[in-house]
């Protein structure tokens, strides 16, 4: 989950390919899991935070789709 998916984050390499940049907040997700839970908000983006992520600090594929 990167956590911080938006567009001051997104590199043109070509033409027909993007890559993702700045990881500080990204956070592997173990097998099996489809979410991440924050234990500790820190200083992160809550401006493009999905609800979800505001209510319940779940982080999931889909919160960094509508973050992005």
């Amino acid at each position: 989950i990167h956590r911080d998916l938006a567009a001051r984050n997104v590199l043109l390499e070509s033409d027909r390919r993007v890559k993702i940049g700045d990881f500080g907040l990204a956070k592997a997700l173990p097998h099996g899991c489809d979410y991440y839970r924050v234990r500790d908000d820190g200083d992160s983006p809550v401006f493009w935070f999905a609800m979800e992520c505001l209510k319940e600090c779940k982080f999931s594929f889909a919160s960094d789709v509508w973050s992005y």
